[in-house]
Formats: C-alpha cells, sequence, structure tokens
C-alpha cells in the first residue's frame, strides 16, 4: 500500500484506522472515512449492514481543507494493467 499525506492528523487516522473485530472496514462502525487507491477520492463510509458504499466528501470534516478531487481513470488502462 503506498504511504499517502492526508491533510490532518485526524484525517489521517480515520482512514488508515483498522479494526481487531472486523477485518473488513466496512464492517466496523468505528471506521468512518475510505480513501480510495483508484481515484484517490475520500469519502464516509456506509457499513455493509445499511447497504454498503461510500459518500464522497470534498472538504476534510476535521480541519476543512479542500480535499483533492477525484482523478478520472481509463477504464481500458486500469483493467488491463490489473492482469499484471
Amino acid at each position: 500500500m503506498e504511504s499517502v499525506k492526508h491533510c490532518c492528523e485526524s484525517m489521517q487516522y480515520h482512514a488508515e484506522s483498522t479494526c481487531d473485530q472486523h477485518p473488513d472496514r466496512f464492517d466496523c462502525p468505528d471506521c468512518m472515512v475510505h480513501r480510495s487507491e483508484r481515484d484517490g477520492s475520500y469519502g464516509l463510509i456506509i457499513l455493509n449492514e445499511a447497504g454498503g458504499g461510500v459518500i464522497t466528501i470534498s472538504y476534510c470534516p476535521w480541519c476543512g481543507t479542500k480535499l483533492p478531487e477525484r482523478q478520472e481513470i481509463d477504464l481500458i488502462e486500469f483493467y488491463e494493467g490489473s492482469n499484471d
């Protein structure tokens, strides 16, 4: 996993936190933020028991910093690269 510089310590904690009781972060009520490695976007986690998913956010909930824009990806290049 690539090291990411987050906007503040709170974002780093919440985007990288793990849980001993829940191997999947989307099953843990203590894991609040997901950062997509694929496109760099941040979002609030919707637990799997509530349907799962992510609500994309544009600003850090703790420090107010504008978060990086979602990066567009070339799907053909993405899927061809996944076979390496």
